[in-house]
Formats: C-alpha cells, sequence, structure tokens
C-alpha cells in the first residue's frame, strides 16, 4: 500500500468534464425545484406566540397552586409507605 498526498488523492477523483457538467445541470434543477417558501406574516406567528404563552401562563399557575396547596395527611402517610416499601423491593431486588 502507498501512502498519497491529499493534492494526488483529490486530483485522482476529479470527475470528468462530462460528469462535471451532469452534475452541476442536476444541481441546478434540484434548486429551481426547491424554492424557499416565503416567510409566514409576523401577525400569524404573534397569535401563536400569545396562545401558547397562555397556555404556559394557566398551566404554570395550576403548578403552582398544586405545589403551594397541603397534602391530605392520610394520603401523605400512604405515599410515605408506598416510597417505603418500594424503595425496600429495590434493595432487596439489587
Amino acid at each position: 500500500m502507498r501512502i498519497v498526498s491529499q493534492n494526488e488523492f483529490f486530483q485522482s477523483y476529479a470527475l470528468p468534464p462530462s460528469r462535471l457538467g451532469w452534475a452541476a445541470r442536476r444541481a441546478r434543477e434540484g434548486i429551481e425545484k426547491v424554492q424557499p417558501a416565503p416567510p409566514a406574516p409576523i401577525v400569524d406567528c404573534n397569535g401563536e406566540l400569545i396562545e401558547l404563552t397562555e397556555r404556559y401562563a394557566e398551566r404554570h399557575r395550576a403548578w403552582q397552586a398544586a405545589r403551594s396547596s397541603k397534602a391530605d395527611p392520610e394520603l401523605a402517610l400512604s405515599d410515605n409507605k408506598l416510597d417505603t416499601s418500594f424503595s425496600n423491593f429495590v434493595s432487596r431486588a439489587r
């Protein structure tokens, strides 16, 4: 096996003139077919952004209310028992 320089490597893989023209034509045709779509009007984007912000604010308020509310003591006790039993199960499974 012979080690070749980068220059020699890239020159040996140069496309012949007919292939080069074909590649250029295909590239031009591809560009013509895939014309970029016009950008969306900013007014439409504003409506979607306002709707997204309102949904986020509503979910955030619900999350804050759930986080700040007092937990039912019986439910907290049952959750603690479940957490303890699951932790015991995991420690035995290892």
